[in-house]
């Protein structure tokens, strides 16, 4: 003879063990999701962070070339020159398309003052560090400036590093 009790009791417990199987692997799906998600995340404002520590670094170099430069002591190969190059290098390492392709501008701007013989070709080069420099600070703040996240109330900013304190 055969015994239901015994049948029914194996194949409930059974189906619950099952069940509790299934339970168990869907909430560790879960978790490995959610951990996942959670390193994605600290990845992504990591290098949000490493942006916005080499376009600070680049943009404090400048402005202090900007203000540093006409004066007699300046030694602008220690004081400029190579920090900067470093700069630009974690810019290209870790900015944004239109960062990179400022930074570019910049030096191309530098390289033509280097290169300059004459009043028309150091305006030129001048004209052409200035319009970098906005670029950058343009492209620094659209990449890594508040977003609407922030909660910020939105406010009137004049585009680029703002007026030259030598056109002042």
């Amino acid at each position: 003879m055969f015994d239901a009790t015994v049948v029914a009791t194996a194949a409930i417990t059974g189906g619950v063990g099952l069940a509790a199987a299934l339970i168990q692997a869907r909430t560790s799906w879960r978790q490995m999701d959610a951990e996942r998600d959670r390193h994605t995340a600290d990845a992504v404002t990591q290098r949000r962070t490493d942006r916005q520590q080499a376009y600070l670094l680049a943009l404090d170099l400048l402005t202090d070339f900007g203000w540093d430069a006409g004066l007699r002591r300046y030694n602008v190969v220690e004081a400029f020159n190579k920090p900067f190059l470093h700069a630009a290098n974690r810019v290209r390492l870790y900015g944004s398309p239109a960062a990179i392709a400022a930074i570019a501008s910049i030096q191309d701007g530098f390289a033509a003052l280097n290169d300059a013989d004459g009043d028309p070709t150091i305006a030129s080069a001048q004209e052409l560090i200035s319009q970098g420099m906005d670029d950058f600070a343009n492209a620094a703040r659209d990449d890594v400036g508040p977003r609407p996240e922030d909660a910020l109330k939105d406010a009137y900013f004049p585009p680029g590093l703002g007026p030259s304190a030598t056109n002042a």
